[in-house]
């Protein structure tokens, strides 16, 4: 009910619609099987922009263009919609152990994040400029988090967790001044339960 992946192959034509899934998604990660890097949007961004989590790579349109009740769509941004080339995908919908949101940078050290709404496992940050998205889980110790390039592990970035979100530091991969972010947050729950699935065609119908 809240997690879902896909494939389709692209067409190159524009605004065009990505069904099947069992709910509205607040989180979709794409991106072809060859040469491209990761698109994502979450329902923090507005109008029909989207992003990535490596380094140069800042918001951008026409490719994750907007979510719909039961999928996306997508633009004819190469990363996304190659035609004849398969694209594959996965999203998440909020939840009490999901969460997405926005905030604008001040610079200031040790500022706390606090809109989450519950202490997370796995946070992960990116702006909306070229900087690389960074992460953290509760499994680090210390000030420190990661990269999603392939770099050194960053300080003053994603410092700690609380009770309602997470705190950063003032590099500019999460708190430049008047920069915009996005963030998602995972928890872990406290029971699992039982895991069901279903499988669906292009078009929505069930086929499990």
């Amino acid at each position: 009910t809240d997690f879902a992946i896909g494939a389709f192959q692209g067409n190159g034509i524009d605004d065009r619609d990505i069904t099947g899934m069992p709910f509205q998604p607040d989180l979709v990660f794409a991106r072809r099987v060859s040469g491209a890097h990761i698109a994502l949007r979450t329902s923090a961004y507005s109008g029909d922009l989207s992003g990535g989590l490596g380094s140069g790579i800042g918001d951008s349109s026409n490719v994750i263009q907007e979510f719909s009740t039961n999928g996306f769509q997508v633009g004819t941004g190469a990363t996304v919609n190659t035609a004849n080339t398969i694209t594959r995908w996965f999203s998440f919908k909020a939840g009490s152990n999901f969460g997405v949101g926005s905030y604008t940078g001040n610079g200031i050290v040790d500022r706390e994040i606090g809109a989450v709404g519950f202490q997370p496992d796995l946070v992960w940050v990116k702006s909306s400029g070229i900087n690389a998205g960074v992460h953290r889980s509760s499994s680090l110790v210390g000030d420190v988090s990661q990269s999603f390039n392939a770099a050194a592990n960053p300080t003053g970035t994603i410092k700690s967790f609380s009770s309602g979100g997470f705190t950063v530091g003032s590099n500019a991969s999460v708190n430049a001044n008047s920069t915009t972010y996005r963030y998602a947050a995972w928890k872990i729950p406290a029971s699992t339960g039982t895991l069901t699935a279903s499988v669906v065609d292009s078009s929505g119908d069930d086929v499990s």
